[in-house]
């Protein structure tokens, strides 16, 4: 049986560019802040109906490490800072363990004074340990996580268990070099600066993101090195079992980047890459797959020349068996750096084709996306640093995600057809069967009586075989529809009923 492949989905009286899909639905949108005025929240976790944001309160010369809990609906619960001054939660720093959370905040220069703590769904410390330099965490399970130590010298990974007791170390052969926090200046080959990050200009949120699965560890990390830029981009998976790197595989000029792992191993990365000096810069995805051969590399804003487009965060969301590809950032409205506005997007995981896109503008404000995570049910969650007249807040948003699948099934076809779709009458959920006797192009459509489309439900090139669709009409009301399928030159409609 091939890949799954993914639908573009598209719902009435919603204006979309050809190739979008509907954007997810919104659910809620929550403004918060740490308890100041310079606050800047970075990354977020969810886990059993809690929602955790980090980052810092207050601004890079008076920062303390912060973390908020969050209800399952978006209410902020309780806050809690680092006692150190000059303390900053990056990305990578909060990890859920069910419904508790592990969180990473250290003290700049050098992060001597750095710890590992875990808090209960209530904010309450369970217990801390120290660590010595900057560390990342990934949640294993319920009951265990990893947490990198990441220095250009000897990187180790940690797993610990729930008490924060240390089952397992070993060194991370493949990734010395690997950069720290306290990095340099990230430059063009002009010696155009490009590196200035909001937490200080010789510092990076997006170093280090962990994630594994059992015995699986992937690190996706920065290195020293690059045709462009002073910085590139890797993912490499490691056997928590044995400490041994499986494969490494390396992104050249990626100045920014993030990734996330589904539950069959293929490993999705979301950055930002630097295009030529003095300093074009564009996104970047890509998909590495289990054995470690690139998939596919999509590049999009490929003629912006400005300094702000920066990708902030990935995340995959599977929902039965589809998969997108989620990231969150930010883009330039010009060149000159002053008008930012936050951007998220989705991506087919099967191809890299941009499906939906997301902007949040507030006008004269700076606004960006800077951490995003998500449920295998379809929820998604954005967290958004928005930059004020008077100072920073945060905004937490839950979108419901539309990852539609059109599965391959077995079989050889005679003919172009079009099956009736089952159940039907439905709610809300349908599935309709069609079979191509060859390859081509393929549209598949719905309308209601008025003849107005409510959605689409495939659009793109499809081979030989018989497929099966499923529709979640969720959104649209009880009545009658026509679904439609056009390919090579072959027509065909037919009628079902939708009942809630």
């Amino acid at each position: 049986m091939k890949a799954l492949q993914f639908v573009v989905f598209v719902v009435a009286l919603v204006a979309t560019t050809a190739g979008f899909a509907q954007q997810p639905d919104s659910i809620w949108a929550r403004q918060f802040t740490f308890g100041g005025n310079g606050d800047v929240p970075i990354n977020i976790a969810v886990g059993l109906g809690n929602i955790y944001v980090n980052g810092w309160r207050g601004d890079p010369t008076t920062a303390y490490g912060a973390l908020s809990g969050f209800s399952a609906g978006g209410n902020q619960r309780w806050t809690v800072r680092d006692s150190n001054q000059l303390s900053i939660s990056f990305a990578g720093h909060v990890a859920s363990l069910g419904n508790r959370a592990v969180w990473f905040s250290g003290v700049t220069p050098g992060y001597a004074i750095a710890g590992i703590r875990m808090v209960d769904s209530n904010g309450n410390q369970v217990w801390q340990v120290p660590v010595y330099g900057m560390t990342y965490l990934g949640s294993r399970d319920d009951t265990s996580f990893v947490a990198v130590l990441a220095r250009e010298t000897n990187p180790i990974a940690f797993v610990y268990n729930a008490n924060g007791a240390i089952v397992r170390q070993f060194p991370l052969p493949g990734t010395e070099g690997m950069m720290t926090a306290r990095s340099k200046f990230l430059t063009t080959a002009d010696g155009a600066v490009v590196g200035e990050f909001p937490e200080s200009p010789q510092s990076l949120s997006g170093l280090v993101t962990v994630r594994a699965r059992g015995d699986d560890l992937w690190i996706f990390a920065h290195y020293y090195g690059g045709v462009y830029a002073s910085t590139s981009y890797f993912v490499a998976w490691y056997s928590i079992a044995t400490g041994q790197l499986i494969w490494r595989y390396n992104f050249p000029d990626v100045i920014r980047g993030f990734g996330d792992v589904d539950a069959d191993g293929n490993a999705f990365i979301a950055g930002t890459k630097l295009v030529n000096a003095p300093g074009n810069l564009k996104f970047l995805g890509a998909r590495v797959a289990p054995q470690g051969g690139l998939v596919w590399q999509r590049e999009w804003f490929t003629n912006q020349r400005n300094r702000n487009n920066w990708v902030n965060g990935a995340a995959v969301v599977r929902t039965g068996g589809s998969e997108q590809v989620i990231l969150g950032g930010a883009i330039d409205r010009d060149t000159v750096g002053s008008n930012i506005t936050a951007y998220a997007a989705g991506l087919k995981a099967s191809n890299g084709d941009l499906i939906w896109a997301i902007t949040k503008d507030d006008g004269g404000y700076s606004s960006q996306f800077t951490g995003c995570t998500s449920l295998p049910t379809g929820e998604l969650f954005l967290v958004r640093n928005v930059l004020t007249g008077t100072g920073n807040m945060g905004v937490l948003y839950k979108y419901f995600t539309h990852p539609l699948s059109v599965q391959e099934v077995g079989g050889f076809p005679e003919t172009f057809s079009l099956s009736q779709n089952y159940p039907n009458p439905f709610n809300p959920s349908t599935v309709i069967g069609f079979q191509l006797t060859v390859g081509g192009s393929v549209l598949l459509t719905v309308y209601n009586l008025l003849g107005q489309q409510v959605a689409t439900l495939v659009d793109e090139k499809l081979t030989s075989g018989k497929y099966e669709v499923t529709w979640n009409a969720r959104n649209v009301p009880s009545g009658t529809y026509f679904y439609r399928l056009q390919t090579n030159g072959f027509v065909a409609t037919k009628k079902m009923v939708l009942v809630k």
